[in-house]
């Protein structure tokens, strides 16, 4: 799978919410409000021996503020909002056991915790709390009920409601879910190339250079086609297009795309990132990519044979640069000595130490065996 794929596909742990900054504020308002209408309703109808419910709501204020605290996205956000609503359904349950009368409405009370976890929530805890749900229903329908059969048939009706309502629910959070992956594929995507954008290799930059562990490092290859401008005025845009494809073609195929992300940064101007990569292994890479273009004319019919080649800088972190923007800074001066040594082969940033008081002396080399 593609790095983009496996940005957008990756597993989902049970507690990550679809809605990382929306679903906890929700949580904790109903939370409150649940909390302060259990608590008015115990002042004015009291309740022998009611510790449960004030625990209740003391525990419901509790999660709503840890819902407000924890940091949008992480573990201990999605945990506050599965709690939250395993306590609503509580809440519920134990109000209709002990207000019958007043809590006429119970089974639609127990329907809000089912709908928000089946939209906010993954399907395994969306699951846990509709089970939580469909076993308080059985347990009220079990309590209210008059006689045997009447039990069952509510049992089985609020029960079955409650599996149906949360079914819809996922249903249609996975479909606007899968909607705005499939926009973020597009967005992420170049329509002419094939490749991702600079968004997509500027994320996997950024992981790939805080992982500090990673052997090898991490190399950045810069990658401009020679004349392309010259193509365009003379053959016009589609055969420049055509051109752009090959090369984006030749890229593609002489990198694993397991530790490689290729993209179209604007123009003619692509890129590779290459994670674990040593700057010698970059080098014997991108020769090769240099000889294969140069051996790969673009045929066009009606003119013939094109002659490509190109011209790429290579940088490397940590050796050339710690951050990402120092990265970018080496490959792009590394290409364009490429450029000013007469175009057609490759260049490697100059080690930092070599850069005060004295001129940068990238290292070149043309297509081929690279030079040891």
């Amino acid at each position: 799978m593609n790095p983009l794929g496996r940005a957008l596909d990756a597993r989902r742990r049970w507690w990550t919410l679809r809605r990382p900054h929306f679903a906890p504020r929700v949580t904790a308002a109903l939370l409150v409000s649940g909390a302060v209408l259990l608590a008015v309703v115990l002042v004015v109808f009291p309740v022998d021996a009611a510790v449960a419910p004030w625990v209740l709501a003391a525990a419901m204020l509790a999660t709503a503020v840890w819902c407000r605290l924890a940091p949008a996205g992480s573990r201990a956000a999605g945990i506050a909002v599965v709690t939250g609503s395993l306590l609503a359904v509580a809440a519920v349950a134990v109000s209709a056991h002990l207000f019958g009368g007043l809590v006429q409405g119970w089974p639609a009370l127990l329907g809000l915790p089912v709908v928000h976890a089946s939209s906010q929530l993954q399907r395994r805890a969306g699951r846990v709390v509709t089970a939580f749900s469909c076993a308080a229903a059985a347990w009220l329908a079990v309590d209210f009920a008059q006689d045997g059969g009447r039990m069952v048939v509510d049992v089985l009706l609020v029960v079955g409601c409650l599996l149906l309502l949360a079914a819809f629910t996922q249903h249609t959070a996975d479909d606007q879910e899968r909607l705005a992956e499939s926009l973020e594929r597009i967005a992420g995507v170049d329509v002419l190339t094939g490749l991702v954008t600079r968004r997509v290799l500027d994320d996997a930059a950024v992981l790939a250079l805080a992982a500090t562990t990673t052997p090898g490092g991490t190399s950045l290859v810069l990658l401009d086609l020679d004349h392309f401008k010259s193509v365009n005025d003379t053959h016009g845009h589609p055969v420049g297009d055509r051109a752009l494809q090959l090369v984006a073609g030749l890229l593609t195929a002489s990198v694993r795309r397991s530790d490689a992300v290729v993209a179209r940064l604007g123009g003619d101007e692509l890129a590779v990132l290459l994670r674990g990569c040593t700057p010698d292994t970059a080098v014997a890479r991108v020769s090769a990519l240099v000889g294969a273009v140069r051996r790969t004319p673009l045929v066009v019919p009606g003119i013939g044979s094109l002659p490509l080649t190109v011209s790429v800088g290579i940088a490397h972190a940590p050796t050339h640069a710690e951050d990402l923007r120092s990265l970018y800074a080496a490959a792009d001066e590394a290409l364009y000595a490429a450029k000013r040594a007469g175009r057609d082969g490759w260049a490697v940033a100059p080690a930092p130490e070599s850069r005060p008081g004295a001129p940068a002396r990238p290292r070149l080399g043309a297509a081929g065996p690279p030079p040891g």
